[in-house]
């Protein structure tokens, strides 16, 4: 018996649904021959279905028959009750035996007649004829209502009630002797079908449970192939699709839920690393990279790997065209190369073309190509198909949206000229970042400085010189302090260094450092290189103390220090 290889969502081995008979040879007979014997069958649903017709049909000529009788009866009774309802409004007791006489050789006429009943427009009984009916009212009686009309509004209605029993006693006739022939026909076929049941119906139905579960996302289920006819391949057919699809569903629940981690942080640093995480998941990626246009330089960096040679991020860089990656970024279209080795187009920077395929796609926000995603190798070795071509698409546009999104955040909370976190941002983090003192127990320092005499570089050289001031002293800036530190512009010359688990010491140090590091550095000038020097004030968390207070702690150790002679370091607690 064959069964599938690939294991269910829940790591278990496919479920073979199992049939409760016990198991039978396999048979060689085809589905042809099979379903050349079901004809026979079908023989019998057709006289079956005759049956079904004929009487319906049967049904609706009496139905037809007694509408047309209901219809002559009404255009008599009308020309004697409606002038009496249109212009007495129901009064009709002159006419009443007049009335009554009609419907009296109606009645003896017509024998299958029960009663004849008359109504005014507000179902008022007027007549009814006989007075006192007789027996014959039953099961097989039935009544049919009329509306009297003139000019299209209606003054009264009729009711007629007939007796069906000769009716329904040819019908009758008609369907026994219908059903005897039926009867005759399906016991000669009665054999036949009991073999073909046991050799169609039982597979059939085994497979339909199997595609019932299926469509009932119970995507482990399998179904058992033990014939080599028609149903057996179908059977293998399915199996293999359901492992396909089976795939497929697990690696979308999973692009669900890293997409949502993706898209869930506003820090380029933090989606990149998310990104790979998922990469590496859900198509088992084991070399890749993300590369990013820088807009200052017009070339693609790489700002992310995943089993890189160490050192490749600082080296590669490609022009718009240039290599597989530049063309993405060019085309804004993916290219999927077999084999490395045989491309031409393909750089590689360590000499070296390994045996492997490459799948690049494009990172496309908004209309524009900003990225490219390169997908080296899976774990497992095999190539890229079309079920990891689709998923890795998808997982790229997701990650091309959370990286525009945290651009836009970027450009939102960072300062045009610096680079660095505006007041508004620093406000907030501060606010953040004393809350987790708070709670954890951990440092915090604060600390604010201010370029010494800038005034005079604006006056004397120029706001222009002015500005490169200001970007290179925020390039001191990330060189002085760690990563978790966070650099802000306060506003004009002022910046402020948040630094999270730190104490007063070495707050000191981290800003004497700094201090140092700007008055060696050579800021560029109109003409010469000028030397700058700044102060810096400090202060350290104590509980209890909010964002105001910081602030006016740090920015008045700031003043002590300026007040003192510039370019130094003041911590507010050595302030007496």
């Amino acid at each position: 018996m064959n069964s599938p290889e690939g294991k269910g969502k829940r790591g278990h081995e496919p479920l073979l649904f199992r049939p409760r008979r016990r198991r039978r040879e396999k048979s060689a007979m085809s589905l042809r021959k099979k379903l050349m014997g079901l004809v026979a069958l079908l023989v019998l649903g057709v006289l079956t279905a005759t049956v079904a017709v004929v009487q319906q049909q049967l049904s609706n000529l009496v139905e037809e028959h007694l509408e047309d009788r209901l219809e002559a009866m009404s255009s008599s009774i009308s020309v004697l009750l409606l002038p009496a309802l249109v212009y007495t409004g129901g009064h009709i007791e002159k006419e009443r035996a007049e009335i009554e006489a009609v419907l009296k050789r109606m009645v003896e006429k017509q024998k299958d007649i029960v009663l004849i009943e008359l109504f005014d427009r507000h179902m008022k009984r007027l007549v009814t004829y006989p007075r006192e009916q007789g027996g014959r009212r039953g099961d097989l009686a039935k009544t049919y209502p009329m509306r009297l009309k003139h000019s299209g509004r209606i003054y009264g209605y009729e009711r007629v009630t007939f007796d069906l029993s000769k009716y329904r006693q040819i019908q009758r006739k008609l369907l026994l002797e219908m059903v005897l022939v039926a009867l005759l026909i399906g016991s000669l076929g009665a054999g036949l079908t009991f073999l073909l049941a046991r050799s169609i119906t039982a597979p059939l139905e085994h497979l339909s449970q199997v595609v019932a579960a299926f469509g009932e996302q119970r995507f482990e289920v399998r179904a058992p192939v033990e014939t080599r006819d028609e149903v057996g391949r179908i059977a293998e057919t399915f199996n293999r699709m359901a492992d396909r699809i089976q795939r497929q569903v697990n690696r979308l629940n999973k692009l669900q839920e890293l997409g949502q981690e993706i898209v869930g942080d506003l820090e380029q640093e933090k989606v990149l690393g998310n990104a790979v995480k998922a990469f590496a998941e859900i198509a088992g990626i084991s070399k890749m990279s993300v590369m990013l246009l820088e807009e200052s330089t017009g070339m693609l960096e790489i700002k992310k790997g995943l089993g890189l040679t160490q050192g490749t991020e600082n080296i590669v860089r490609l022009r718009k065209g240039e290599g597989v990656a530049g063309r993405v970024l060019e085309t804004g279209k993916p290219i999927k190369i077999e084999r490395l080795a045989e491309s031409s187009e393909y750089r590689s920077y360590s000499g070296q073309k390994k045996d492997e395929s490459l799948l690049a796609l494009p990172l496309i926000a908004k209309g524009r190509c900003f990225g490219v995603v390169n997908l080296h190798a899976k774990s497992d070795g095999t190539a890229f198909d079309a079920g990891d071509e689709a998923v890795l698409s998808t997982l790229t546009e997701i990650l091309a949206v959370a990286l525009e999104n945290a651009h836009l955040y970027d450009m939102a909370i960072t300062d045009g000229l610096t680079r660095l976190y505006i007041r508004r941002y620093f406000l907030q983090r501060l606010g953040d970042e004393i809350a987790r003192a708070r709670r954890s127990g951990t440092p915090l320092s604060l600390m604010m400085l201010d370029l010494d005499h800038f005034k005079n570089i604006n006056d004397t050289y120029g706001h222009q010189t002015g500005d490169a001031v200001l970007v290179g002293l925020a390039r001191v800036m990330r060189r002085s302090f760690r990563e978790v530190d966070i650099l802000c512009r306060y506003g004009g010359e002022e910046f402020t260094v948040i630094m999270p688990h730190t104490e007063k010491e070495g707050a000191m140090i981290a800003s004497e450092r700094f201090r140092k590091a700007v008055e060696d550095f050579e800021f560029a000038g109109a003409d010469v290189p000028l030397r700058l020097t700044v102060s810096c004030g400090v202060t350290t968390y104590q509980p209890g103390r909010i964002v105001s207070e910081l602030i006016y702690e740090s920015d008045t150790a700031l003043y002590a220090a300026k007040r003192e002679g510039r370019n130094r370091v003041k911590h507010f607690d050595d302030l007496t």
